[in-house]
């Protein structure tokens, strides 16, 4: 008769394995613990689908007024050098004219703002470059919350929408 049966001591590795089984298995408990909190949020925060576009134009629009206000300040700086060539070419024009004097060359200011405007040029396209990696960003978001909310919603349509295809194909 057995009364109780006592396992052999484990090797290291036995006890690495064990271990690193336990740690996957409290990330997948995590994990889903996370995805149902994120399922239990989505369908308290949302009731329609038209919910989520709103959201996502709420959170799109500033970016928008943003990429707006950065076009226009480049309109200006475009203007800006056209009116700092303009006075550059006033001073080629002199120099050609007389070449006897250095003078005539522009001054070390215009030349210093033509660079300045240039470089705040390529940083506000740069600017506008990530205001539209955000605006697909937030879309994405939008899209996958969605389409997560109307899987919570309607478990059964998607297989049903699946099955549907091929029948009206």
């Amino acid at each position: 008769q057995v009364i109780r049966k006592i396992d052999p001591t484990p090797t290291p590795e036995q006890l690495k394995q064990r271990q690193e089984e336990a740690e996957r298995r409290k990330e997948a408990d995590k994990a889903a613990y996370d995805q149902k909190r994120k399922d239990q949020a989505l369908l308290a925060t949302y009731t329609s689908e038209k919910e989520f576009d709103v959201a996502r134009d709420r959170n799109v629009a500033p970016l928008r007024s943003r990429i707006t206000n950065i076009q226009d300040r480049i309109k200006a700086i475009e203007e800006r050098e056209k009116k700092i060539a303009e006075e550059m070419e006033f001073y080629k024009a002199g120099k050609s004219k007389n070449t006897k004097t250095q003078s005539d060359a522009p001054p070390p200011l215009l030349v210093a703002e033509r660079e300045r405007l240039a470089q705040e040029k390529k940083s506000l396209g740069d600017n506008i470059a990530n205001q539209e990696a955000d605006i697909v960003r937030i879309n994405a978001r939008f899209e996958a919350d969605k389409k997560r909310w109307v899987e919570l919603r309607h478990p059964a349509q998607p297989s049903q929408a699946k099955a549907d295809a091929p029948a009206a194909a």
